[in-house]
């Protein structure tokens, strides 16, 4: 299937099949006779580029902020719940403050993706606030975000394979700072559908035992000996140390996590990563989907499939928590301190039975401050790499074993794109 502008690959070429052998050749010499190009000019920034740092990093902190004053109001007129005008303005202020912020932030978010035609990417970003705005009730709004999320699982899953399957296809290298040449939209869903059938098959192939590629770290032997290097290295010196320490909060972060024993916590959700390449990720996308799916379905009454839905909806979230924890870049990792609390918290959210409003709100409200923190951080990060494709982390993949099999592929179009995907 091919949308927007043409590869201008023709069909029966190895090329189509994402099979080049002599393209990484090409690209090296290419690289290595390039003259250096001049350093490039930083762009005034403007008006938009304000707002936008705003509502991405000082958004989420402000809608915090509010839910965690509707939360005290919640607890300060309990005993009258239901009437107290006060608490009603509060709550409904919250939820209107999270889902302006939500939206907006997915919005810029999406439309900068788009700018860079990541077309996956953009379309899961639009997608979310159709459920948001549509959204009632505070403690459905991880819900509400499950499908969109879903899908931006499913795209950060797939980078290094998009990436490779770029750099055979096109000869761009998306780590290139100075690269100016993009895929187009048509080229991002083909090479995205391409990595999604792939990562798809790994999942399946692998199975649920020893050679699985999802949760890799998690062997009775690994977490034995990293939680045991985490429980006998943590101090609270190394927070305090974190909390009056000089510099910029990355590398403090960086600093604390290696200082108190974290990163042991952090390398037993990375995993093996001669296994995982973003399979965690992909799988907590399918559960994420499915789950707000199920979900929706009875969701009115808040009834058994609104109960099993959500908490898959969830488990998907404490996967993609693991993951984004394993990950190098401190932006996800941090994110996943914040939203881990919130998944723990809603799934127990989700079987108070409704008549216990007075607990479920003031609790919801606590759980979407948490919440708002941890996707700040994560949508902050999803601006990075739709800017700065230098930072996008990359692996290598085994697309480069399909050459052999490729020898004997139908000639039709399906079946060479079905082979790559093998």
């Amino acid at each position: 299937m091919q949308i927007g502008q043409q590869n201008n690959i023709l069909p029966d070429s190895p090329k189509a099949l994402g099979i080049n052998i002599e393209q990484k050749t090409i690209i090296d010499s290419r690289k290595k006779d390039k003259e250096p190009a001049p350093p490039r000019l930083k762009p005034e920034t403007s008006f938009f580029d304000h707002f936008k740092w705003a509502l991405l990093n000082l958004g989420p902190v402000a809608s915090a902020g509010v839910h965690s004053i509707a939360a005290i109001g919640d607890l300060f007129f309990m005993k009258d719940f239901e009437k107290n005008p006060i608490r009603q303005f509060l709550d409904s202020t919250a939820l209107n403050f999270s889902k302006i912020v939500l939206t907006l932030s997915c919005g810029i978010n999406g439309w900068s993706a788009l700018k860079k035609n990541r077309l996956w990417e953009a379309l899961s970003r639009f997608i979310e606030p159709i459920f948001i705005v549509a959204e009632k009730r505070t403690e459905d709004l991880g819900l509400a975000r499950g499908i969109g999320l879903g899908i931006s699982q499913l795209v950060g899953s797939q980078e290094g394979i998009y990436n490779e399957l770029v750099q055979q296809n096109l000869g761009i290298d998306l780590s290139d700072r100075n690269e100016e040449r993009l895929p187009t939209q048509g080229q991002d869903h083909d090479f995205n559908l391409l990595a999604l059938r792939k990562i798809a098959k790994e999942i399946f192939t692998g199975g649920l035992g020893s050679g699985r590629r999802f949760l890799t770290g998690f062997t009775l032997a690994n977490t034995k000996e990293k939680l045991g290097n985490f429980f006998s290295q943590f101090s609270l010196s190394s927070l305090k140390e974190f909390i009056n320490s000089q510099g910029d909060l990355v590398s403090r972060y960086e600093k604390f996590c290696k200082k108190s024993g974290i990163n042991n916590l952090q390398e037993l959700c990375e995993g093996d990563n001669t296994k995982d390449k973003g399979h965690t990720t992909a799988l907590s996308g399918y559960t994420m989907i499915l789950g707000s799916l199920l979900g929706y379905l009875d969701k009115a009454n808040k009834g058994f499939l609104y109960k099993i839905g959500g908490t898959m909806r969830n488990l998907g979230g404490v996967m993609a928590d693991v993951g984004i924890f394993g990950h190098k870049d401190p932006y996800f990792n941090a994110s996943a301190l914040f939203l881990i609390v919130n998944t723990l918290m809603d799934i127990f959210q989700r079987f108070i039975p409704p008549q216990l409003k007075h607990i479920i709100l003031p609790w919801s409200n606590i759980s979407m401050a948490t919440y708002n923190i941890g996707c700040g951080l994560y949508l902050n990060r999803s601006d990075m790499k739709s800017n700065h494709q230098d930072l996008v982390q990359t692996y290598d993949t085994d697309l480069k074993k399909t050459a052999s099999a490729s020898k004997g592929a139908s000639r039709d179009q399906g079946a060479k794109l079905a082979t790559l995907a093998d």
